[in-house]
């Protein structure tokens, strides 16, 4: 350029063009090299460059400093200045280019090239530019091009061709970067920019073609104007959505639209979402809203119908959606059907909504039985209740109370309790404080011997009960037992404790042939048998006269391999303490008499419950806790009126209480009693059953099988079936229920087990009152021996059996 008229010259190896631009800003820096405005970089020799500045006090300021140092890409390029050239021949060459003349094409937007041809502004400032370096352009229309040439009557300025050509590079570098073409396509955007007159000015030109229109000017201005086009010409886009998923993404597409695209305005519609405003920044939006509708994510919820139905009612949805709103970073949407279903954009808040809602929300079903699920008392329960929830639902709706028939034919009803677990808490512990407080109930508690029911008070009084605000009333109806009757809470107590001493009791009987000692004891030695009584703390009882033979009563245990006991056993099986007991049931009826009955009784309505809920193929095993029933587990079985089934199940029995770990078992003659079949037929299936699964497999853990049989006809049939199966086996009989001791007087004769016997129930605390008492009678016995007449000499006969 021609102002700038004060060169510097340089050595150095030969230097490419985004050097030389390195370099030249370099020496534009005057915090770096001290220079200014410069020109461009020339080489006027093989190795030798020059740059010109503007300014002489430029030139001098980089002369100064001896040695400037350029880093290229980590390497140092050192540059000695001087202010003369070292090759003045080199300097000189460009004269011979510039006699030729030089031409040069640019090539240029076809629409700039129109836009200078008809900006007369526009054109003078390049031709002031090019005539600068003494050139003159055309314009080329068809080739899209300006050609520029030099002009030969005005000269170069003593610049060299090589310059020249630099200095029109940056020219029409700069064109290109001072002008913009801008392409409109939009129809409606067309349309405005050739009807509207701010866009037909003399720095603004706009050429229509087919289907879109060209705006061209200096950069700045064509952009205000478009700018201005696009806010007045908004684009419009409608976007269907689901109402719950926008409301879980609405807060943060607020929030990115309004920090992004704040141009573009938001509309809610019915089941719509529209956006208007600049056209980029419309579809920008669009896309947000996909992408967060699509990172939505879901979980479900189970529970129970009648907590979904509270959800519903109570307006917990909207609470908890509120709640989460400001406790939790996303929200989360509720949505009620078959289950709970929660959305949210984070997995996060679904688990703590999920723990949440849990953790706060419950439903309780609470049996009622007894008094309290019959009117009166269960009308009571109603009041009780319905004033508790009225409480609880003062403000709100917090909890809700139904009541549920039981299975028909039984007295029982459920009362149900949903809503948020803190009410329903409240509401139980009503509900549990009337059952155990204010509810009178009846229960039972069998007597080991029917002779305690008349002597009970002496009973109670032998075992220090202490009184209570429960009455104890003893029973010969349904079977010996004591009602226990009063509050729930009270009843369970003196229940448990009674059985228990009854349980602790130790008891014998002693059996007299003789009718006159029986008669001594009943008549004017009933004096001596009341002396024991105090003497030895027992109590002294007659039993009913036993006409069957005693040998026909005799329990039998029978040794199998592996030394595995199986004991036929007359006597009833909820007396029974083994590991396991069997019961047998048709999983449908409960309430006729038989042993399912009776087990049912003694293990209480928590053991029934799970029986009627158990779920259990044909052939196949239930089993559940004992309950109050004294052993480990009890085994349900159905069999099923045949006989095949049966021996299968003793088999399967077995197998369980080896795996199981039990040492002992009862079994009752399943389907012998109310399910009518033959007790021979059922004898021979039972022992059957036991003999196959003791001798396929050695039993290791299970070491004795009690055949528990209540009728004698049965005991007696089961009794001939095992000496028929077991012929060489060892058979050790022994009494009813316990081992026998015999006191025999030689002088005495043994008389016949038939002859008509009289049996005396002796009671006490502990096993050695019973012995004592026995001992003391035996010396009653002799002294009344020692009294009687030579004359009377008959045959008596005593036996102590204890039991």
């Amino acid at each position: 350029m021609d102002e700038c008229l004060h060169p510097v010259f340089f050595e150095a190896e030969e230097l490419i063009d985004s050097k030389k631009e390195k370099i030249r800003r370099y020496f534009q820096k005057k915090r770096h090299s001290g220079g200014g405005d410069c020109g461009m970089i020339e080489k006027v020799g093989d190795k030798t460059y020059r740059i010109c500045f503007k300014e002489k006090e430029d030139q001098e300021h980089v002369l100064r400093r001896n040695t400037h140092t350029i880093n290229f890409n980590g390497r140092d390029l050192n540059i000695t200045l001087s202010e003369s050239c070292p090759n003045h021949g080199s300097a000189n060459r460009p004269q011979t280019a510039k006699a030729k003349g030089l031409e040069k094409s640019f090539s240029l937007n076809m629409f700039l090239l129109h836009y200078l041809n008809d900006n007369i502004k526009a054109f003078k400032i390049l031709q002031k530019q090019l005539s600068s370096v003494g050139c003159t352009v055309e314009f080329s229309f068809e080739e899209e091009k300006a050609v520029v040439k030099e002009d030969m009557g005005k000269g170069s300025g003593g610049c060299s061709a090589e310059k020249m050509e630099q200095q029109l590079a940056w020219v029409f570098s700069s064109l290109i970067d001072t002008y913009l073409c801008y392409h409109v396509v939009e129809p409606k955007q067309v349309q405005m920019v050739l009807q509207d007159s701010a866009f037909k000015t003399d720095d603004i030109k706009v050429y229509p073609e087919s289907g879109y229109a060209v705006v061209v000017g200096e950069v700045n201005a064509v952009k205000e104007k478009i700018a201005i086009m696009e806010k007045s010409l908004p684009t419009i886009k409608e976007l269907p959505i689901v109402e719950k998923l926008f409301k879980l993404v609405e807060e943060e597409f607020n929030q990115e639209m309004f920090a992004n695209y704040p141009d573009v305005k938001v509309i809610r519609g019915s089941a719509t979402i529209t956006l208007e405003g600049p056209d980029t920044d419309v579809q920008s939006g669009a896309a947000k809203l996909d992408e967060l509708i699509k990172n939505m994510k879901e979980k479900r919820v189970k529970f129970p119908t009648a907590l979904l139905t509270f959800i519903k009612t109570s307006g917990a949805i909207s609470k908890y959606q509120a709640r989460f709103q400001q406790s939790l970073r996303n929200p989360v949407f509720f949505e009620v059907g078959s289950d709970l279903v929660l959305s949210s954009l984070s997995s996060d808040a679904l688990n703590e909504a999920e723990a949440a809602v849990m953790r706060e929300l419950k439903v309780e079903i609470i049996e009622l039985q007894g008094a309290a699920a019959v009117p009166p008392d269960l009308d009571r329960v109603r009041e009780i209740l319905m004033k508790a929830k009225k409480e609880a639902n003062i403000s709100e709706l917090r909890v809700d109370v139904s009541f549920m028939s039981g299975a028909r034919g039984t007295a029982m009803t459920k009362v149900q309790l949903a809503g948020y677990s803190e009410d329903v808490n409240k509401l139980n512990e009503v509900l549990h404080d009337f059952q155990i407080n204010k509810v009178t109930t009846e229960e039972e508690v069998k007597l080991p011997h029917p002779e305690l029911v008349d002597c009970f008070d002496k009973v109670l009084g032998l075992i220090s009960m202490k009184e209570t605000m429960v009455t104890l009333k003893a029973s010969h109806v349904p079977h010996p037992c004591v009602l226990v009757k009063g509050p729930r809470s009270l009843v369970q107590k003196v229940q448990t404790d009674l059985a228990t001493s009854l349980a602790q009791l130790s008891t014998d009987t002693v059996m007299l042939n003789e009718p006159a000692v029986q008669w001594y004891f009943q008549g004017d030695g009933r004096q001596n048998t009341k002396l024991v009584e105090r003497s030895c703390q027992v109590l002294i009882r007659e039993k009913q006269h036993l006409q069957t033979p005693t040998s026909d009563l005799a329990d039998i245990t029978i040794t199998l391999k592996g030394r595995v006991k199986l004991q036929v056993v007359f006597g009833d099986i909820t007396n029974e303490t083994t590991d396991a007991v069997v019961n047998t049931t048709d999983f449908r009826d409960f309430q006729t008499d038989g042993v399912c009955k009776d087990i049912l009784r003694k293990a209480g309505p928590q053991v029934e419950t799970a029986l009627k809920n158990g779920k259990v193929n044909s052939e196949e095993i239930l089993e559940t806790p004992p309950g109050m029933f004294p052993c480990k587990a009890i085994l349900h079985v159905c069999g099923k009126k045949d006989t095949a089934v049966i021996e299968q199940l003793l088999r399967r029995i077995i197998q369980l209480c080896e795996s199981s770990g039990y040492k002992s078992l009862a079994v009752p003659a399943i389907c012998a009693g109310s399910g009518g079949l033959d007790p021979d037929s059922v004898a021979h299936a039972i022992l059957q059953g036991v003999k196959t699964a003791a001798s396929s497999h050695p039993l290791q853990r299970l070491t004795n099988i009690r055949l528990v049989l209540n009728k004698l006809t049965v005991f007696l049939a089961f009794k001939k079936k095992a000496m028929q199966m077991f012929p060489f086996t060892v058979i050790n009989s022994v009494s009813t229920h316990a081992n026998i001791q015999v006191m025999n007087e030689p002088r005495i004769p043994h008389i016949s087990s038939t002859a008509q016997q009289s049996a005396f129930l002796i009671v006490g605390l502990c096993g050695k009152n019973v012995d004592d008492a026995i001992a003391m009678l035996g010396r009653v016995y002799q002294l009344l021996q020692s009294t009687q007449t030579q004359q009377e000499e008959k045959g008596y006969f005593w036996n102590c059996f204890l039991m």
